[in-house]
């Protein structure tokens, strides 16, 4: 992404996980800022400071930023119309929008990892270590790890696993890409 980014100005990364990103953005001399969901995971693994918001409403003025940045986010958004809306508030006139999407074939490549990973894990004579090990071992699980392993979970928030490939194909038009009106 570095070739995109002004060389000087204010860049908000969405959804910055625990801040890499954001942190390589901060060498290059741009005075950066990320947001991230207080339940993220990636919080215990902070390396940027990071600010808490809602999902909804980015806690910025408007015309905050030369940039907003986000990578694999947009697609876990229920209401990404909205969202975008409120990405263009708090960028600048003149400013530019970075968004990093998963791909059809990604999820092509993911799917035909599930189906190694279940192999691997039926080859290992433990039905068990099929089931989801969030949950594992749950009555839920053991009785579902059938339909876990025959079917990969989708990605994000729109679509199944198997619309996902043409979801995030260039030719889908959800509104994944943003315009200025």
């Amino acid at each position: 992404m570095l070739p995109w980014l002004p060389s000087k100005g204010t860049l908000l990364e969405i959804g910055a996980g625990s801040g890499w990103q954001a942190a390589i953005f901060a060498r290059t001399g741009l005075k950066v800022f990320a947001i991230e969901l207080p339940r993220s995971e990636y919080l215990v693994h902070s390396e940027f400071p990071t600010v808490l918001y809602d999902g909804a409403h980015i806690p910025f003025d408007d015309a905050s930023f030369d940039v907003v940045y986000s990578s694999n986010v947009l697609e876990h958004i229920p209401h990404v119309l909205a969202f975008q809306r409120e990405i263009l508030r708090v960028l600048t006139p003149k400013g530019r929008i970075i968004h990093v999407l998963p791909t059809a074939a990604w999820r092509l490549a993911t799917d035909a990892s599930h189906y190694l990973d279940i192999a691997k894990r039926l080859l290992s004579r433990s039905p068990e270590s099929v089931a989801n090990p969030t949950v594992h071992g749950s009555i839920e699980t053991r009785s579902r790890w059938p339909l876990r392993a025959l079917f990969p979970s989708r990605h994000g928030e729109h679509g199944n696993w198997i619309s996902e490939t043409y979801c995030f194909s260039r030719s889908d038009g959800r509104g994944f890409s943003t315009k200025r009106d």
